[in-house]
């Protein structure tokens, strides 16, 4: 008696590799990213503008953002 070891595949079966991003999904997520680090930037920016007593207002201080304090006005 002859045993048979064949396997039998279904064309339908896709093998367990992960799947590829699409463009659109690449592009969504490039764009995103750009969009949040231009926030940060306007964000910093916003900060940057406003004076030290300004700053302590709302419980900040200059040193804090990572930048070298400006002359005074």
């Amino acid at each position: 008696m002859a045993v048979s070891h064949h396997i039998e595949c279904d064309a339908n079966v896709r093998l367990n590799r992960p799947s590829r991003p699409s463009i659109s999904q690449i592009a969504t997520t490039a764009i995103d990213v750009l969009l949040a680090a231009y926030k940060r930037h306007q964000s910093r920016a916003a900060l940057h503008r406003l004076s030290d007593h300004q700053l302590c207002d709302i419980g900040l201080e200059r040193s804090e953002s990572g930048y070298v304090s400006r002359d005074n006005y």
